[in-house]
């Protein structure tokens, strides 16, 4: 960014547009990188997210078998990777049972904006 600007040295400017981009452009690849189903559930995600920072995955879940009908088994193993490509967190909350908690890593408009 400063050499496209004509400075010979760099500034925080400098590194948290640089940032921005690459940020985009690492999610851009990740996104192309999925399948449609797999597209569809981080949707699901990313819309509940835009009202909520945390959602248990029992209440995406039951969005998702609403909208696109997806048994369990596979909703789990979408949610694992996105978990695994670092899409989402996925943490266990404390207290009974296994209840996970899905937090998006990404602003949830930019994940709608390249989900399109």
């Amino acid at each position: 960014m400063a050499e496209r600007d004509a400075r010979r040295s760099v500034c925080r400017d400098d590194i948290c547009r640089a940032y921005e981009v690459s940020e985009h452009f690492h999610l851009v690849s990740l996104i192309r990188s999925l399948r449609d189903d797999e597209k569809a559930v981080l949707g699901v995600i990313a819309s509940m997210s835009q009202g909520e920072s945390e959602m248990s995955a029992g209440e995406v879940h039951t969005r998702v078998k609403e909208e696109m009908g997806i048994g369990y088994t596979r909703y789990y193993e979408i949610v694992q990777k996105l978990d695994t490509i670092r899409l989402i967190n996925l943490d266990y909350r404390a207290g009974r049972g296994r209840t996970r908690e899905i937090g998006l890593r990404f602003a949830p408009e930019m994940v709608l904006a390249e989900l399109g």
